[in-house]
């Protein structure tokens, strides 16, 4: 029987073909080579399933699954499901990692006995760095040390033995944040997370990916994996500071997008979205332009802000 892989690395793949080679490129670069690379064409209409492939016919290493059209979280799950690695880690079909990223992350998941670890990214859009995101370097208090980097998969190493104890899986039919809701059952199930103050991780940003596009339905599974998180911190009972230090937050940051990132605001969806913690959206947010917005939509300016939204994009649009 041949020796297991230390490392499986799992890659969802959908329409990438301009992107995908530079991906797989620098996963057979990589210093650590004991891995397995699991490839989940998920129905790509496009030549990215024949690069998949052809990549397995060069390295034994990496694995094909084709299976038609079912979405990321499938695509993932799917990976899971066959993954033989004693630990796990994911990377996005339009990023890339350095040659040292596995052995950068292994090592300290080794060193430290830890069951999670965590290193941070430098967003880029291929050309130019659109700057990093690092996390605290060593044992991390959670949720205190939770950076926006975490909400995705990429960038770590999860044992493989947590996951199937504990059956966790990406919840499907959900277009946003699924990811975030698989970190947070590991981030609640043990306290062994180390951060890694480095940046292996190169997370691409580009037109057309899902975080570019924000939507009504974006926003909907947004609450909808809120939902699910808050639900899950009553029935374990989880300690306060998930309440006063995670969820509240998030739900801020929700609230507040309907404000700040689309084309057009929704301020009707503002002013609808978790009304008991308006006054709060006031606090969470950083840029003082910003605060002076969501000040005067919840300080009865509504009207008026709403009449500047409306004249400020019709300019816009022009």
């Amino acid at each position: 029987m041949a020796n297991l892989p230390k490392i499986s690395i799992i890659i969802p793949v959908y329409k990438v073909e301009k992107y995908l080679r530079r991906c797989l490129d620098s996963i057979v670069a990589q210093t650590f080579t004991d891995w397995e690379c699991i490839l989940i064409d998920d129905g790509s209409p496009d030549n990215s399933g024949k690069i998949c492939d052809e990549y397995a016919e060069k390295d034994s290493r990496f694995r094909v699954i084709h299976q038609e059209n079912a979405g990321v979280s499938a695509a993932r799950n799917a990976g899971l499901d066959v993954a033989k690695g004693e630990w796990i880690g994911f990377v996005d079909s339009d990023d890339w990692i350095c040659e040292t990223y596995l052995n950068i992350l292994y090592k300290n998941a080794i060193e430290n006995n830890a069951d999670m670890v965590i290193a941070g990214c430098i967003r880029t859009d291929g050309k130019k760095e659109f700057g990093k995101c690092v996390p605290v370097n060593g044992w991390l208090n959670i949720p205190k040390d939770f950076a926006m980097n975490m909400q995705s998969p990429w960038g770590k190493l999860f044992k493989m033995d947590i996951c199937k104890k504990n059956g966790f899986r990406f919840p499907l039919n959900i277009s946003v944040q699924e990811d975030l809701y698989f970190n947070f059952l590991f981030l609640i199930t043990t306290k062994k997370i180390y951060g890694i103050a480095d940046t292996p991780y190169y997370y691409f940003g580009r037109e057309g990916s899902a975080l570019n596009h924000f939507t009504k339905q974006k926003i909907q599974d947004e609450i909808t994996v809120q939902t699910m998180i808050e639900q899950k911190i009553v029935e374990i009972n989880a300690e306060k500071e998930w309440y006063e230090d995670f969820l509240l937050e998030r739900k801020v940051y929700i609230k507040n997008e309907l404000l700040f990132n689309f084309p057009k605001p929704d301020i009707d969806g503002w002013w609808n979205c978790y009304p008991e913690l308006s006054k709060y959206s006031i606090k969470y947010t950083k840029s003082k332009k910003r605060k002076i917005i969501v000040y005067l939509v919840y300080n009865h300016y509504y009207a008026l802000v709403k009449l500047f939204f409306t004249i400020w994009h019709k300019m816009k649009s022009q």
